[in-house]
């Protein structure tokens, strides 16, 4: 298993060596209002156009204004579907890290998430674009493209006399996840030659905030309360041997949930193993590459400035 990281690992950075830089990727900071006083609650909203460039990863490090505390980050509804790491933000910094599934995103409106923030002083500043972020084509090179940011000048006055300060309220969830894909197979270089399963899904309100899963032998009932356990993909199947029905059940963030199921037969032979390493390997190497470049990067520097 080591040796497999390794490989996989040399294989990654030899792909980043020789990536070449591309067309240019505009990310877009719009806010929900015009005037932000002091003590307003502001819901930032950051968009991507590509550029007619097709795009499967990214990297976006941001340092708001020090007016500006950062109080909630969202990812629901964002073309990013696989996450390294959740989106998060602390005071006045913000990160999104994650994937596109395969066949990438092309676009000019490309929704990224949003940064709900609170404006605690006044101050008239940018936010701003770490150097270390990327975003990566989907070119089969790991070439970056050029990255710029393209927001408006916050502005934090001071509020008027009587003023009662904004509050940002969510809308309630009542949708559950949807297009939940469920993708099982095996190959020699991968999880010592053992089936495994992988899957994905989205939420466009609260965002995914879990995954379960049940292995349930052929000719068993459905899965009961007690079969169920929370899981990450890629996940190694228990029952390497026996025909079985994998359940998925995705859970948002305001406990809606979707449940799909996939028969598997033990006997699978090789003819399935290429529809899985067209989905299963590259999203497991796309979340390979961007662990790989999580941890080489330090907790958020001062950044240059380039307003």
């Amino acid at each position: 298993m080591k040796y497999r990281l390794l490989t996989a690992s040399f294989i990654i950075l030899s792909v980043i060596a020789v990536s070449k830089t591309a067309h240019a990727s505009i990310l877009t900071i719009s806010s929900d209002s015009d005037k932000i006083y002091v003590g307003d609650q502001i819901e930032l909203k950051l968009h991507l156009d590509t550029e007619s460039q097709e795009i499967n990863a990214g990297e976006l490090y941001l340092q708001l204004p020090k007016g500006l505390t950062v109080n909630k980050v969202n990812s629901a509804g964002s073309i990013f579907t696989l996450w390294v790491n959740e989106p998060s933000g602390t005071d006045s910094q913000a990160s999104f890290i994650g994937g596109v599934p395969f066949p990438g995103f092309q676009g000019k409106n490309g929704y990224i998430g949003s940064i709900i923030v609170k404006a605690e002083k006044q101050t008239v500043d940018n936010i701003i674009l770490d150097s270390k972020s990327q975003i990566l084509l989907n070119d089969g090179e790991g070439t970056a493209a050029q990255l710029s940011i393209k927001n408006p000048e916050l502005k934090i006055e001071s509020p008027p006399k009587n003023y009662t300060p904004r509050k940002y309220t969510e809308q309630a969830d009542t949708t559950p996840p949807h297009d939940l894909k469920i993708t099982i197979g095996k190959s020699e270089t991968e999880f010592e030659g053992q089936w495994f399963a992988s899957w994905n899904a989205q939420d466009d309100e609260s965002g995914i905030n879990k995954y379960e899963i049940a292995e349930q032998e052929e000719n068993q009932k459905e899965p009961s309360d007690t079969d169920w356990k929370e899981t990450k993909s890629p996940y190694v199947l228990k029952n390497q041997n026996k025909n079985i029905t994998l359940y998925v059940k995705a859970i948002d963030n305001a406990g809606n949930f979707t449940v799909n199921k996939l028969e598997h037969k033990a006997s699978h032979t090789n003819q399935f193993r290429l529809a899985f390493l067209i989905a299963g390997i590259i999203i497991l190497l796309l979340v390979l590459i961007l662990k790989r470049k999580t941890k080489k990067h330090a907790p958020l520097s001062k950044p240059s400035s380039n307003k």
